[in-house]
C-alpha cells in the first residue's frame, strides 16, 4: 500500500480512499490479522486527507505529527480537528496555528475547531488557552492571526518592544510558531517611562503591571523555542518577582510531567537557557528568599542577577542556593544588562 504514495504524490482523496482502507483493516479483521506497519511520513500527506487517517485510530497510524511550516487551509483545518477530537493514539501534534488560512466569509469559520482542541486534546497540550485567546478577539480574530503572521515572517531575530503591545507578545509566544525568534527582549535599558513600562509601581499602574508580567510569564509555560528572555532595568519588586518565579516553576513542572517525570530529560529538552533579571529591585532578603527556593531546582543554565547594593546577607542566600544547583551560573556582579549577548 505505501509504494504508491512514496512514487506519485498522493492528493487529499488518494489519502482518504487509504483511510477508508485503514478503516477496513482495522474493524473487520482480528488483531492478529490487521497492519502492524505503514511505512509512511505521515507529516507530508495532504493535510485535509491527513484529517480521515486521524479519524480512523489505526494501531499502526502515526502517533506524532509535526506540520510546522505548512499553510493549512479551512478545509483541513476542519478535517484535522475531526480527526484529532476522536483520536486517542496520537500523543504528539505540532502544527503552525498562525498558518491556517482565513475564511473566505464569516467572522470566524469553522477552522476555529482546530484551536478548541488544544484545551481538550493531550497532544496539543503544549498551546495551553491559545484558543480561548484568540477567541476572545472576536470578529477581529482572523485579521490578528494574519497580522501575527506578518510579523514573524519578518524572521527578526527577537521580540522585543518595538514588536507590538504586551499582550501581542503574550499571544504570539503561546502560538509556539516555527517561526519565532530564540529571544525576548522587555528590558527597560532605554528609560521608558510612564505607561510604557513593564513594571510600574504607581497605585494606577501597579495592577495592570501584575496582569501584564503575569500574561508574559505565563505564555512562556508551554512555549518551545524561546532561548533568552531580559526583564532587565524595569524596575520590578518582590511582587513581581514572586510572580516571575511561579510561572517558571509551573513551566519545570510542565516540563517534567511531559517527559514522564524523568529530570534529566526535562533539562536537556528546557529551551528556555537564559534569564537576566539584572538591575530591578532584588536586592532585599525577601528577594534573596524567593530565589532560594528556586535557584537549587531551575532548568536555567544562566540566572544574571546583577544588583547594586545588595541589603546585608542576600548575596550570601543566593550564593548558598546556586551552590546546590550544578547546572547554574549565576551572576551577581555582571555589566549593567548583559541582554542577549548572556553565556550560555
Amino acid at each position: 500500500m505505501p509504494q504508491p504514495f512514496q512514487k506519485y504524490p498522493p492528493n487529499d482523496e488518494d489519502v482518504e480512499k487509504f483511510a477508508q482502507g485503514l478503516k477496513y483493516n482495522c474493524t473487520t479483521f482480528s488483531k492478529e490479522l490487521q497492519i502492524e506497519k505503514i511505512s509512511i511520513n505521515w507529516d507530508q500527506l495532504p493535510l485535509k486527507g491527513l484529517g480521515h487517517i486521524l479519524s480512523v485510530k489505526h494501531p499502526a497510524g502515526p502517533t506524532t505529527i509535526d506540520i510546522s511550516g505548512r499553510t493549512i487551509s479551512q478545509d483541513a483545518a476542519i478535517s484535522l480537528a475531526e480527526g484529532i477530537s476522536v483520536n486517542n493514539v496520537i500523543t504528539d501534534f505540532t502544527l503552525d496555528f498562525l498558518r491556517i488560512e482565513p475564511p473566505t466569509e464569516g467572522s470566524h469559520g469553522d477552522g476555529f475547531k482546530l484551536f478548541n482542541q488544544c484545551k481538550t486534546h493531550p497532544s496539543l497540550q503544549h498551546y495551553g488557552d491559545l484558543g480561548e485567546d484568540v477567541k476572545e478577539l472576536g470578529d477581529t480574530a482572523w485579521d490578528k492571526i494574519q497580522e501575527m503572521g506578518e510579523v514573524l515572517s519578518k524572521g527578526e531575530d527577537q521580540l522585543h518592544w518595538e514588536t507590538r503591545e504586551l499582550a501581542f507578545i503574550s499571544l504570539l509566544l503561546k502560538t509556539n510558531d516555527s517561526r519565532l525568534p530564540t529571544h525576548v527582549d522587555l528590558s527597560n535599558r532605554k528609560g521608558k517611562s510612564g505607561v510604557d513600562r513593564l513594571w510600574r509601581n504607581d497605585s494606577d499602574g501597579k495592577k495592570e503591571s501584575k496582569k501584564n508580567l503575569q500574561d508574559i510569564m505565563h505564555s512562556l509555560k508551554r512555549n518551545f523555542s524561546i532561548q533568552h528572555l531580559d526583564l532587565s532595568s524595569n524596575g520590578i519588586d518582590d511582587e513581581g518577582l514572586k510572580i516571575i518565579l511561579e510561572q517558571l516553576e509551573q513551566r519545570d513542572a510542565f516540563l517534567l510531567e511531559k517527559y514522564n517525570k524523568k529530570n534529566a530529560v526535562a533539562r536537556e529538552k528546557n529551551q528556555l537557557k537564559s534569564i537576566n533579571l539584572a538591575n530591578n529591585e532584588f536586592i532585599t532578603k525577601t528577594c534573596a528568599d524567593l530565589m532560594k527556593n528556586f535557584l537549587p531546582y531551575t532548568y536555567f543554565k544562566t540566572i544574571d542577577f546583577s544588583h547594586r547594593g545588595f541589603l546585608v546577607g542576600s548575596k550570601g542566600i543566593l550564593k548558598d542556593a546556586a551552590k546546590k544547583n550544578a547546572n547554574l551560573t549565576l551572576i551577581l556582579n555582571g555589566k549593567e544588562a548583559l541582554g542577549s549577548s548572556m553565556r550560555d
